[in-house]
């Protein structure tokens, strides 16, 4: 089916077994991101457009997040990010594959002026970068202080 693909979540090292309580019964295999220790991986089969409903319990967790998944018949692969900013708010980013290519059509009209060529390519790649996972243990507490302080 058309609408289904590969997904993958990725956490830091710190939160596996809060996120694999919430994702292990659905997701197909994890283990910790290659390349790194402070990260870790599930990854999952067969989801819909690319979707994982319990990411939202993961956000109610204070569990900031990567995920990304590979395109379908009729819809683009994705990154979405989720980070905490320091006063515990969440903070989303969606970046489409098409958002990282970039196509001759774009680049064309700069050849004229290198250092506009080059600028043009340098914020297209800071544009697409995800926040840093710094001090998100803790700004993940804050958001969670904050879910239970306005209940």
């Amino acid at each position: 089916m058309g609408d289904r693909t590969w997904a993958r979540v990725s956490v830091l090292a710190e939160h596996k077994a809060a996120a694999l309580r919430i994702l292990d019964n659905i997701c197909c295999g994890y283990g910790p991101v290659e390349g790194t220790t402070s990260l870790f991986v599930m990854e999952f089969e067969e989801a819909n457009y690319g979707q994982i409903e319990e990411l939202k319990q993961l956000e109610a967790a204070g569990i900031a997040f990567d995920h990304v998944w590979g395109p379908g018949d009729t819809f683009e692969g994705c990154t979405h990010y989720l980070r905490f900013t320091e006063d515990g708010e969440p903070d989303s980013t969606y970046i489409g594959d098409a958002e990282l290519s970039l196509t001759l059509h774009s680049l064309i009209d700069l050849t004229a002026d290198p250092d506009a060529l080059a600028r043009y390519i340098r914020e297209k790649y800071t544009a697409t970068q995800p926040k840093p996972w710094d001090n998100q243990l803790e700004y993940g507490k804050r958001h969670q202080l904050r879910t239970l302080v306005t209940q």
